[in-house]
């Protein structure tokens, strides 16, 4: 009897020993199969093994760059679309919006992707000194957005025989021609006049000791609706006659306060208007206006 029960837990321990055996090789030949495969290249005294994973990895790259490089390459993203935006509008210009494009033909047909945008930009204001700002913007697939603000001609300077456009930064970018000088009448732009002492020329920055102050004078009274402007000379090397289109006259002295003077300038032209008079001339170079 006790024989019986010994052989028998023997066979019961002999049958969970092989189950055991038989899950554990099991386990091992499903992760042997779940490996990735390899390759191997047989060379003189070597063998090489390569994992077959990589070289999947390997295809994926290959395929995507030359997908990419299709893309390029292809007529989707041509540029098809020239878009202009005027940032800010000017009294007078020499520049329109015409010029631009005429000089931006040659990016059509190109790809938008490989087309270098700073290039074009610095290409624009090297070849219009009228334009001020620029700034391209490329929008998939086929349109290249310009954004760009003229210079504004802030007076026109006299010198000799020849007369330039310059603007508040005191850069001379254009020179003044018949057309663009009734232009310049129209608007009430200013001529400023005087003896400069140097060889003035398009691309060129004014250089006087007190040309800011001449541009502030012709800037401010210009702004303000009861001051018509129609010639500024410079008289001596700080005595400025700005001359009215009603007729009167006023004399600065550039070489002090010149926003007082301006003030004291607007003050007379108030005071006389309401009291429906007039005035020949204002002398500002004294502490206190001298009316005439």
């Amino acid at each position: 009897m006790e024989r019986s029960q010994g052989l028998k837990a023997k066979s019961c321990l002999d049958e969970i020993i092989g189950k055991i055996l038989r899950q554990f090789i099991k386990a091992r030949r499903l992760r042997r199969f779940r490996r990735a495969p390899k390759i191997f290249f047989p060379i003189p005294r070597h063998w090489i093994v390569i994992s077959f994973k990589p070289i999947y990895v390997l295809l994926v790259l290959v395929l995507f760059a030359c997908t990419v490089f299709l893309l390029i390459r292809s007529d989707i993203f041509l540029v098809r679309h020239l878009k202009f935006q005027l940032e800010e509008k000017s009294r007078i210009q020499v520049l329109s919006e015409e010029d631009l494009r005429d000089e931006l033909s040659d990016c059509f047909a190109q790809s938008l992707l490989k087309l270098d945008t700073r290039f074009l930009e610095n290409k624009l204001k090297e070849r219009f000194l009228g334009l001020e700002e620029v700034f391209i913007q490329k929008k998939l697939p086929d349109t290249l957005i310009v954004n760009w603000r003229p210079r504004d001609g802030a007076a026109v300077i006299r010198s000799g025989d020849r007369m330039f456009l310059v603007d508040r930064a005191d850069f001379i970018f254009a020179e003044v021609d018949s057309e663009l000088s009734r232009r310049c009448r129209e608007a009430g732009v200013p001529v400023v006049e005087g003896e400069w002492g140097w060889e003035i020329k398009v691309g060129s920055t004014l250089k006087s000791s007190h040309i800011d102050e001449i541009l502030k004078v012709v800037f401010e009274l210009g702004k303000d609706s009861r001051v018509s402007l129609s010639r500024v000379y410079l008289k001596d090397t700080a005595e400025l006659e700005v001359f009215s289109s009603d007729g009167w006259k006023a004399i600065f002295d550039l070489e002090k306060d010149v926003d007082q003077q301006i003030e004291d300038l607007k003050v007379v032209v108030n005071k006389m208007g309401k009291e429906n008079g007039g005035f020949r001339e204002v002398d500002l170079r004294f502490k206190y206006p001298v009316v005439r």
